[in-house]
Order: structure tokens, then C-alpha cells, then sequence
């Protein structure tokens, strides 16, 4: 009789421990919903276009660790939907989502190169204007010219401005304003054709920002004299005597040779780096770089340093990707 009790017993508590477990297994899920829209309009090959976007989110996610996902394509309709469960930082799921993750190297001008060609641009969008003696108290309205806008801050940056690539010191607030002044036809005409304008990925101080001179090579669709597509390896490393981050880059052997010729025919000047059409850093070669290892600086906390690593190594995406629907997702038992 005791046996057959303590049987009992025994199957009983092993019953009770299937069912806490299989409960814990179903805890209620709850996290949100992303709907990706591809931008296959221009595509002639909408199903490899299609899959090498899909891949290519896939591997970003694939890099992260702190959530789980379930992911659904609708190729017909160019969408892909993506269910994230965990906690995470969103906003940075949202950047893996739509960054283009493309990498970028310039040939730069230097400000005395181009000084001349924006006051003929400023001359011909306002003819009547007066000339001005700029101070960075100044406060700037619909009225003030380019240069106004451009050079106000410009002693901010020192005496080593005219050498560097960085045309202009602006205000966030101002930077819409100054874009609209240099997209003008009148403007675009006395400016060399070579020349492409990109802003400072982050702010000086609270809240202005670079503009950059890149020197195009003039091959349309292969502007920067070299890209991501030679990056064989990217790594995150502590910036030697700061609490910053930065990322180490290893280059194949096609990119390793291109960098040495790049890097020696550069001596002395500036190389952009470009990430997503924003600049991080654009070091002054000092001598021709041997190895194909270079680093891309830029006062990197360690997760915007991790996010651009896992972004270049998860490869550039093929086209244009948008959210265009994001929805919680409400616990329910599996």
C-alpha cells in the first residue's frame, strides 16, 4: 500500500513539473511588427533584387543577440514582415531596417580650392547683397546669403580650415536653408561638377554641423574612388586613450592595392569616409597606407561603433528599403 502511495506520489510531482515547464515555455509572447516595403520599381530583376534585400536584413538581424524574430515575405508586393520579441533598442532596429550600409571613400578639395567658386555662386543668388563681416552671434533669417550661412561659424574650426575639406559650420536648424541655396540652378552653375556636399554624421558641440567638399571621380554610379564592396573584415576596438570606439577595417587584396595608390597620390590631403551619405571622419594622409588596414574614427559610443560594424559586414542593401507599418504585438500563449 505504501509503495503504491509513494508511486503516486511520484508520478504526481513529475506531472506537476511537465506542466511548469511547458508553462513557462508558453509564456505570452509580446514585442512589435515591422512591414519593410522594397523599392523594386527600378529593378529589372525584381526576385534577385527581392532576395538579396531579404538576405541582407537577415544577416542584420542574424548579428544581434538581444531578442528573437520570425520573419514572412510577400515578394508580389515587395514586402517583407518582421516579428521582433524581446526587449531591444527599436529605434536601432529601425536603422538596421532602412540603412543602406553603404561605404564610401572621397578624394576631397580643400576650402582655398573652392572659396572662389561659392562666392560666384553667392554673387549670382544675390546680386544685390551687401558684403558682410561675419560673427558667430549672428542670427540667421530668410534674407542671409549663402556665405552668410556657409562661413559665420567658420572660425570655430581654426586656422587649419582653408587646408581641411570642411566648407561650412552650420546650425542644425540652418542646414535645410543652406541645402535649398545650393540645390539652386543658379548656385549648381558656378560650382565645379565634381563637387559633392555630404554633412557630418554627428554635431560639433551641441549642434552644428560640417559640410564636407568630396571630389567626384566623374563616373556616374562610381563616385568615390572606392567602396564597401573591397572591405573584407570589420572590427570594433576601444580608440587608444579615450573612452571612444572606432572600427577597424581589413581590405581584400583588389582594395589593399587601390588604398596604397589612393593613399599615396593623397599625401597630405583629406580622405572622407562616408557611411549612409553622412561623414564620419576625413583623416589628412600623412604617408601611403601599406596593408589595406585602415580605421574609421569618429567619437563612436560602443554600440554606434557595433551597429556600424554588423551593418558593414552584413553588406550593403541592393535598393531602397521603408517602413511602412510598425504594430504591437499582444501576449497570447503559443
Amino acid at each position: 500500500m505504501k509503495k503504491n502511495i509513494f508511486r503516486i506520489l511520484t508520478v504526481a510531482i513529475c506531472i506537476s513539473q511537465f506542466l511548469f515547464f511547458t508553462s513557462c515555455n508558453q509564456r505570452p509572447k509580446e514585442g512589435i511588427q515591422f512591414i519593410l516595403k522594397v523599392d523594386l520599381d527600378k529593378s529589372e530583376n525584381r526576385h534577385v533584387v527581392f532576395e538579396k534585400t531579404y538576405s541582407t536584413i537577415v544577416k542584420r538581424l542574424d548579428g544581434l543577440s538581444d531578442f528573437q524574430f520570425e520573419i514572412e515575405t510577400e515578394e508580389t508586393k515587395g514586402l517583407i514582415k518582421v516579428k521582433v520579441y524581446g526587449r531591444t533598442n527599436f529605434q536601432q532596429l529601425r536603422n538596421y531596417f532602412t540603412s543602406s550600409g553603404k561605404l564610401e571613400f572621397y578624394e576631397t578639395y580643400r576650402l582655398s580650392e573652392l572659396a572662389a567658386y561659392f562666392k560666384a555662386a553667392d554673387a549670382s543668388l544675390f546680386p544685390k547683397a551687401k558684403p558682410k563681416v561675419f560673427s558667430a552671434s549672428d542670427t540667421l533669417n530668410d534674407q542671409q546669403s549663402l556665405l552668410d550661412i556657409m562661413w559665420a561659424n567658420m572660425q570655430a574650426l581654426g586656422n587649419n580650415a582653408p587646408n581641411g575639406c570642411v566648407v561650412a559650420l552650420v546650425d542644425k536648424k540652418d542646414t535645410l536653408r543652406l541645402n535649398a541655396l545650393l540645390r539652386k540652378p543658379e548656385a549648381k552653375a558656378e560650382l565645379p561638377k565634381e563637387l559633392i556636399l555630404r554633412w557630418s554624421a554627428r554635431a560639433i558641440g551641441s549642434s552644428a554641423y560640417q559640410l564636407y567638399a568630396l571630389r567626384s571621380t566623374g563616373t556616374i554610379g562610381k563616385e568615390a574612388v572606392l567602396d564597401g564592396n573591397v572591405i573584407s573584415d570589420a572590427k570594433l576596438e576601444k580608440a587608444s586613450g579615450t573612452d571612444f570606439y572606432q572600427i577597424q577595417i581589413h581590405m581584400n587584396a583588389e582594395g589593399t592595392a587601390k588604398w596604397y595608390d589612393i593613399t599615396q597620390n593623397n599625401i597630405r590631403r583629406n580622405i572622407a569616409m562616408s557611411f549612409d551619405d553622412k561623414i564620419f571622419c576625413a583623416p589628412n594622409v600623412e604617408n601611403k597606407i601599406t596593408g589595406g588596414i585602415s580605421v574609421i574614427s569618429g567619437n563612436f559610443t560602443k554600440e554606434e561603433a557595433d551597429r556600424v560594424v554588423k551593418l558593414i559586414q552584413a553588406g550593403v542593401l541592393p535598393v531602397a528599403v521603408k517602413i511602412v507599418n510598425e504594430s504591437v504585438i499582444l501576449p497570447s500563449l503559443n
